[in-house]
């Protein structure tokens, strides 16, 4: 249940389908949450489960929460109800925030009402009916079993006997085979002798290498501290497509795996302008949104440009960049904001 200011006044821990549609889930609550379809309105919100929530809203309840979630991250619901009306023509919601819900919830009365109840104990009655046939298809089995099993006992008895009988032949083969063990012991003596002299030339093969490991472990930390030297925070400016941008190092590398966390990693020689940047061969407008994701590992939704063409080529610059997270956070916003 939410409260103003985004704060959670009640709790409940229930699992949903994620093929389910959002006014589905929402009837859900309301009676996990007792309360009555025509009591007070409702809207439901979603956040990624993290240690502070960032709702967004669900309004369009025909909608399946697939289409608003991503597979491998949890979430958290939240049902907000509106105040009671005091003479108003519509009672407020507590968050303050806009947004009208769109679709009935009527339509999902038959799936969550009385009925399920007793389609549910309907089901616990065909399940002990079906768990007394088992016991006694179950005892019926033990019985067969268990003559079976003696008359296996007997046939098992007399195979032991007749393998014993085997056994005893087999042990006086053992014998003669003891024998030319014992001969072939005296030849493996003598090829023991060589197997310690290759031994000897193994260990002095095994001292050359040691040698070449520690020499090559001394060459990968001079290089590693090369690096590290190399890749401070050190002010970069930027010419992108024709704009100046001055940043640093530690923001061009907050993403280890982004293009310019690469470039600006130290492990790379980059060949400076006449004026002292580096030259980038992209859209000069749009990247000052991929260095403000940069410094803040976000976007204010309210920053960006209104054009929804404008901020589709925002993520094809994100992407060329290989900022995966701007990418899922454009695409995010893109989706909260698309119409239903």
């Amino acid at each position: 249940m939410l409260s103003p200011y985004s704060g959670i006044v009640e709790h409940r821990s229930k699992r949903f389908n994620r093929f389910e549609e959002v006014g589905y889930v929402e009837l859900q609550l309301r009676r996990i949450f007792g309360v009555s379809p025509s009591s007070r309105r409702s809207r439901l919100w979603i956040s990624e489960k993290t240690a502070v929530p960032l709702f967004r809203q669900l309004l369009a309840r025909s909608r399946m929460l697939n289409d608003c979630i991503h597979r491998d991250k949890s979430y958290i619901l939240a049902l907000e109800l509106a105040d009671v009306g005091s003479g108003r023509a519509a009672a407020a919601w507590p968050t303050g925030e806009p947004g009208d819900v769109r679709g009935e919830l009527i339509r999902y009365d038959e799936l969550v009402g009385d009925g399920l109840d007793e389609r549910n104990e309907s089901v616990r009655q065909g399940l002990e009916n079906l768990e007394r046939t088992v016991a006694e298809q179950v005892n019926l089995a033990i019985s067969k079993f268990s003559e079976m099993a003696r008359l296996t006992l007997i046939d098992a008895s007399r195979q032991l006997d007749e393998r014993q009988r085997d056994f005893d032949e087999q042990l006086k083969a053992l014998d003669a085979r003891a024998t030319s063990v014992s001969d072939a012991e005296k030849e493996m003596a003598e090829r023991e002798a060589d197997v310690v002299e290759q031994r000897c030339q193994l260990d002095v093969e095994r001292q050359r290498l040691n040698d070449a490991e520690a020499v090559f472990r001394d060459e990968a930390a001079r290089v590693d501290e090369l690096s590290r030297t190399s890749s401070g925070d050190n002010k970069v400016r930027l010419d992108v497509g024709g704009n100046i941008y001055t940043t640093s190092t530690q923001t061009l590398r907050r993403y280890p795996n982004s293009l310019l966390a690469v470039m600006f990693s130290g492990r790379h020689e980059l060949k400076p302008e006449p004026d002292g940047s580096y030259f980038i061969d992209r859209d000069g407008a749009h990247f000052r949104y991929v260095l403000n994701f940069l410094r803040d590992g976000s976007l204010d939704p309210q920053t960006l440009p209104s054009d929804r063409t404008a901020v589709r080529q925002i993520v094809r610059e994100a992407r060329y960049y290989q900022l995966d997270a701007l990418v899922d956070h454009l695409d995010q916003l893109l989706q909260t904001d698309s119409p239903q």
